[in-house]
């Protein structure tokens, strides 16, 4: 019997995982596990397995439980980076209906591991149900911090689900323009939600959890909106509570210390597009050059991501650099639409309005010459925007749009 067991596991090991798309769909999930945290699932005929990845440091040492109802004859398997089968739950204990599984593992290197939980026999065994699956750290030598962003992160009184990260690094100069509708923003962040996605707003002091706000409500300045995004409607029908925006002064800018975290994410893990709107920044000096971490949420991973660098003053052409911290990728865009960024639609289909009081109207409009990329896919890692003028010759403001899909669960 482990013989067979084995033999079906290895087949696992080179299957191409896929990744849900839609509830309606009964497929295997291939997501992220974080330790600590309780996720359940079904095993199908059809999606008779899952996989669950988590990142671990050499001599980690983890327990992994789960739990099966319904029927379901419960079965985990542990794979490294090479999806070499390294343990598996049924050599100590015969899985049983509605039972227990039990893995205790140590990771052998750094890397990023996978943990299969399936069912006695695999594609040959015949159960079906539901389970838990629970992953408990018990030993980490030499202790480490976790330098990844959260999968979630609290918002007031609500948990939202990470879709994006960046760091607005600049030099905060005073503009030499207010923004429009609100003088005394410094920077301002508007993320509005497409379908089902709830956006929040998280600000927060690098590393420091107790200097935070959270804003997850509609923009009390703001009267209306329009916008303009490649494979979305623009109707404008967007609900109130799906347009949340933050204005940061000067004054602000300062408490941070320069050093300011901002989390896009929707309430409850909703999915749906979303679109990120970062407004104030700027190009002082003709030879300036700023550069913005990047992260994208472990729940995106998968989806595309796209950023444009769009000019706000006349006659300055963005171009932009976007690579990992190594620097073993790199993507160089100076017009989107053209060259080397061919591959990525034309920032003359972008554009994006607000009315504030009184009256005041603000409409941004992309052109042939600003730059756009492509967030690098099933990359969690930190990447790098390089915000520059064409050939240094300019300088002046610029804005950045984020247009992104946080997928269903």
């Amino acid at each position: 019997m482990h013989k067979i067991v084995t033999v079906l596991l290895a087949l696992l090991i080179v299957a191409v995982p896929i990744m849900a798309q839609d509830d309606s769909e009964d497929v295997p999930l291939t997501l992220p596990i974080e330790f600590d945290r309780l996720v359940e699932e079904s095993i199908s005929q059809r999606a008779f397995y899952d996989w669950w990845t988590i990142d671990l440091q050499e001599n980690d040492e983890i327990r992994i439980e789960m739990t099966a109802h319904e029927g379901l004859v419960p079965l985990i398997g542990v794979l490294n980076e090479q999806r070499d089968l390294l343990a598996r739950s049924d050599s100590d204990a015969q899985p049983e209906a509605n039972g227990v599984a039990e893995l205790t593992f140590t990771a052998e290197a750094d890397g990023e591991y996978t943990i299969i939980a399936t069912r006695e026999g695999n594609d040959a065994g015949t159960s079906t149900g539901t389970y838990t699956l629970y992953v408990e750290l018990l030993a980490r030598i030499p202790a480490r911090e976790n330098d990844r962003i959260p999968v979630e992160f609290r918002c007031n009184d609500d948990i939202a689900t990470t879709a994006l990260f960046f760091q607005p690094i600049d030099e905060f100069n005073p503009l030499q323009e207010p923004l429009t509708g609100d003088p005394n923003a410094r920077l301002r962040i508007t993320a509005i939600g497409i379908g089902d996605f709830e956006p929040m707003i998280l600000l927060q002091v690098t590393d420091r959890e107790e200097d935070q706000s959270c804003i997850d409500v509609s923009p009390i300045t703001a009267e209306g909106f329009a916008y303009q995004a490649l494979g979305m409607r623009s109707d404008g029908d967007i609900p109130v509570d799906h347009i949340v925006q933050s204005s940061i002064s000067m004054d602000e800018l300062d408490w941070a210390d320069y050093s300011l975290d901002v989390l896009i994410g929707s309430r409850d893990g909703q999915p749906g597009h979303f679109i990120v709107f970062v407004e104030g920044l700027a190009i002082g000096d003709r030879r300036d050059t700023d550069l913005i971490p990047i992260r994208r949420g472990p729940m995106a991973r998968n989806t595309p991501i796209s950023v444009y660098m769009i000019a706000t003053s006349l006659r300055f052409d963005p171009v932009l650099q976007l690579s990992d911290s190594e620097e073993t990728r790199r993507f160089d865009c100076d017009d989107a639409g053209l060259g080397d960024c061919a591959d990525m639609p034309s920032g003359e289909t972008l554009s994006f309005s607000m009315s504030y009081p009184d009256g005041v109207a603000e409409t941004i409009t992309g052109t042939r010459f600003d730059a756009g990329a492509m967030l690098f896919p099933d990359f969690l890692d930190v990447q790098e925007l390089m915000l520059q003028s064409r050939s240094n010759s300019t300088h002046g403001t610029y804005a950045l749009m984020f247009i992104g899909e946080l997928p269903a669960p």
